[in-house]
């Protein structure tokens, strides 16, 4: 796993490196998406189990009524603008953070898919229909799924979010970082210079 982080360059790089990331920290990655993601929606999950186990429901059926209520949009503004938060708070308390540029364009593409989906979210709670759970049951249903696509972009965003927050405890993956590569070529450079003049002074400053 450490030779794969290290190979790690550019665009694609700064794309899987988090999700990397998140393996080498299993029992951590498996208690947070424990408590963020799955406690997170708990009632919504109870909700379910409740009318497709217990009172004999189709899948479909037992969504519909969070779906028609927007549910799954309130998570999903809910969690993509928790991380947002910290993400802002790590650029305005460091001059120089590591890894700038990804929380710059993870910024910018929480914002807008955040807008997109309170624009989606006012739209259909403008239609919410009669909150007579039982008139749901046997009848024909047309699933929003725009909020699954959200829902599910917020949950990726989450993971990611997570494993950049794990990124400044590896080394290995310092060439992602715009300031943090130069440094890293500086030191080189640097180690080779005095290698050159090891080899060619007796280490005293004396010309062999």
């Amino acid at each position: 796993m450490d030779r794969k982080l290290e190979n790690l360059h550019g665009f694609w790089g700064s794309l899987v490196g988090p999700f990397l990331v998140c393996f080498k920290h299993g029992s951590d990655f498996f208690i947070w998406a424990m408590f963020i993601i799955v406690a997170g929606q708990l009632g919504t999950i109870i909700n379910i189990i409740n009318r497709f186990v217990f009172q004999d429901w189709t899948l479909a059926e037992a969504l519909y009524p969070d779906s028609a209520t927007g549910n799954f949009y309130t998570y999903a503004l809910v969690l993509i603008a928790s991380l947002i938060g910290p993400l802002f708070t790590r650029i305005k308390n460091h001059n120089k953070p590591m890894f700038s540029t990804i929380s710059m364009v993870f910024s910018t593409i929480l914002i807008f898919v955040m807008i997109l989906c309170a624009v989606y979210f006012s739209n259909a709670s403008q239609n919410i229909p009669s909150l007579n759970y039982d008139s749901f049951k046997g009848q024909k249903l047309v699933f929003d799924y725009k909020q699954v696509i959200f829902l599910g972009l917020a949950i990726i965003f989450a993971w990611y979010a997570y494993g950049f927050s794990l990124m400044v405890n590896h080394q290995e993956l310092v060439q992602l970082d715009d300031k943090g590569y130069a440094q890293k070529q500086d030191e080189h450079v640097q180690h080779v210079g005095h290698k050159a003049v090891e080899t060619t002074t007796d280490g005293k400053g004396v010309v062999l």
